[in-house]
């Protein structure tokens, strides 16, 4: 910034009062009320009271404008700056200009101009000159006895130390608060451009010159989209860890951190290489990496080192970047995403190429994913679930009293529940707020429990059936026992309701009746509940050893499976607590994070879950070679596109070299 523009706030305002003389001598006698006036409008909106400003009252300096508390830059509203200052985005009337500049008067700078010789004979007034101009005042007004001269060469060094201590005092001056400005700048967010300009010799620009001349500094803001913060603030709220990297400035940084959410704990990139300070509450440099908002003025060696310790780390990485100095650290990423309007280098060394603005895709892509993951375990645990209380409860039923149930209506059962579960593909449900994994031990905990409690639940009703007359003395139905053909339909009805009535317990995360489930699936639902009731009533169908039952028992099976179903939801919650807590705190303990001695290093470290899976996915590779040796395996290319960029190119460089050995 230069000279004049530092002093252009303290003396210019933007809007001058233009009030008559004896008001302005009352505002003068009372400074305190010299504030902003609005006169209010008559109009209201909603309820809210809006106001004109007049613009012959009101004051506001340029120094306003750089302060945050009194102007937002990035959350300026252009309706609310149109009403300010009484016009549209078509500018201001020939009448209302005119207007404007009776009142104001013609835009105008004033400048403060300094003169340079002075300012250079000011940095030789301070202690140490006057010092130094002592010493050369007694050299020349003295002399040195014995009717010698005044001590000249004296004289003139230390006149010249007191040019050469002025000039670098000068220079330094100068040079200080070009940067001051810098800094300021990027404390507010904003980048500064240099302008300099530099008379030539001729007519041509590349013409021999006299050197560039300094004309002051320009400050851009490079804002962010509109939707960054929004699209920042959906991947923290799906547990996504975001750190932003970049080349500039670690002012600019924290300030752009600050506006988007992200934080201003940030750090510069000379970290990376020294490491955290002594006395930083941070044990090692994998502990700040984790704890840090994001990093300033890096390179792409250091973006490339901020995702290998990362993944050293056993988290997964994705990196999005538009330039070729993005592309290691891309390539490196498990996920590389090269943003629209990337370079060459940058789309071939990443994994995902954008083709539109905005950040928001992958946010969408993230919530999409977590969405099928969550049906695909809905089902999975409904699919174990069923399985087990089919094979257990008809194979103990089977032991105990003999019970043949006929092979076609568990065909049935079947093909009803599989037209129900096809829906599942349309139904509502609620992500994951953490990244999801395939966790197979709670899939089969929550699979065994719900199976174990239908199959007694079905072998209940069978015992009752079997065993006493309670059904036929309370509700005068008829008897269904001795694995007739009455009992068969009851029991087919019985487990074609509940086993379907399970999907909504396995969907929700809490009580079945608080998650809505999609119209689809209520609908499929609502429809094979009324064909089963249907074939149960009218099913007299003798090749299959069944026989259609009285209103009197479809209502007493329905009742049943209402009672049975009520503490589906505890029995998920008493799971949750107990059994999946356990499962979880000791999966914990074996992914505990790194050990560190008193002086910051590494002891120990147990392969977290996602460094465990990765090796798991690339031990194959290691199998495969030994095998090769032999003659004994081959891997397709297609094989290998399971893996990222970089696994791909070490896997398919290892095999080659264990290939070229034979």
């Amino acid at each position: 910034m230069s000279e004049n523009e530092k002093h252009t706030p303290e003396e210019v305002p933007v809007k001058e009062s233009s009030l008559p003389a004896p008001a302005q001598a009352a505002a003068a006698a009372e400074p305190e009320k010299k504030k902003r006036e609005y006169k209010e409008m008559e109009e209201k909106h909603e309820g809210d009271q809006h106001a004109r400003v007049a613009l012959n009252e009101i004051s506001f300096t340029a120094a306003d404008l750089y302060d945050k508390d009194k102007v937002d830059i990035e959350h300026v509203v252009m309706e609310e700056v149109f009403q300010l200052l009484q016009c549209d985005d078509k500018g201001l009337t020939e009448a209302e200009a005119t207007n404007r500049i009776g009142i104001f008067g013609p835009n105008k700078l004033q400048e403060k101009k300094e003169n340079v010789f002075l300012q250079f004979l000011s940095f030789m007034w301070n202690p140490l000159s006057w010092v130094m101009e002592g010493a050369a005042i007694v050299a020349i007004a003295l002399s040195n006895g014995g009717g010698k001269p005044p001590d000249w060469p004296d004289f003139v060094g230390i006149v010249l130390l007191l040019l050469v201590n002025s000039t670098i005092g000068f220079t330094t001056e100068v040079e200080d608060r070009l940067e001051a400005d810098v800094e300021e700048f990027a404390r507010r967010g904003l980048r500064a451009l240099a302008v300099a300009y530099e008379d030539v010799l001729g007519d041509q620009p590349d013409s021999p010159g006299n050197g560039f001349e300094l004309v002051g500094l320009l400050s851009i803001f490079d804002p962010p989209r509109s939707d960054t913060k929004q699209t920042i603030d959906d991947a923290m709220a799906l547990g996504v860890k975001v750190k932003m990297v970049t080349g500039d400035q670690l002012a600019i940084a924290k300030e752009t951190g600050r506006r988007l959410g992200l934080g201003d704990h940030m750090y510069a990139a000379k970290v990376l290489k020294d490491g955290p300070e002594p006395g930083s509450k941070h044990a090692n440099l994998d502990e700040m990496i984790m704890d840090a908002d994001g990093f300033a003025g890096v390179f792409p060696e250091h973006k490339f080192e901020i995702v290998k310790r990362i993944q050293a780390l056993g988290h997964l990485c994705a990196m999005t970047g538009d330039g070729a100095n993005d592309a290691p650290a891309l390539s490196r990423a498990n996920v590389g995403i090269a943003v629209e309007g990337a370079t060459d280098a940058a789309r071939g060394a990443a994994d995902i190429v954008l083709t539109e603005p905005g950040l928001s895709t992958i946010v969408h892509a993230i919530y999409g994913s977590r969405v099928i993951f969550q049906r695909m375990r809905n089902y999975a645990i409904y699919a174990c679930a069923v399985t087990i209380r089919i094979v257990v409860g008809f194979a103990l039923m089977a032991f105990i009293w003999q019970f043949n149930f006929p092979p076609f209506m568990v065909l049935i059962i079947a093909v009803l529940n599989d037209g129900t579960i096809m829906t599942l593909s349309l139904d509502r449900v609620l992500p994951s707020t953490t990244p999801d994994e395939w966790n197979l031990i709670e899939v089969f905990t929550y699979g065994i429990g719900y199976g174990l409690y239908l199959a007694v639940s079905t072998i209940a009703l069978y015992a009752i059936m079997q065993e006493t007359t309670f059904f036929e003395d309370k509700f005068k139905v008829d008897r269904a026992a001795d694995d007739n053909y009455t009992s068969h339909m009851v029991i087919y009805l019985q487990v074609a309701i509940i086993s379907q009535a399970l999907i909504f317990v396995t969907r929700s995360h809490g009580p079945s009746w608080t998650e809505r489930p999609s119209v689809a699936l209520m609908l499929a639902f609502c429809l094979a509940q009324l064909i089963a009731s249907i074939i149960a009533a009218f099913g007299n169908w003798g090749f299959t050893k069944v026989h259609g039952i009285s209103g009197g028992w479809i209502g007493i099976v329905w009742i049943w499976n209402i009672i049975w179903y009520i503490p589906l939801d505890l029995l998920k919650f008493i799971m949750k607590k107990t059994v999946i807590a356990a499962i979880q705190r000791r999966r914990a303990a074996q992914h505990a994070p790194a050990l560190v001695d008193e002086h910051g290093e590494r002891l120990q470290r147990t392969a977290s879950r996602h460094e465990s899976l990765y090796s798991n996915r690339t031990s194959f590779i290691g199998k495969a070679r030994n095998k090769l040796r032999g003659g004994g395996a081959k891997i397709s290319k297609n094989e290998l596109q399971r893996f990222g960029s970089i696994q791909a190119q070490q896997s398919g460089a290892a095999l080659q070299r264990a290939a070229s050995r034979h």
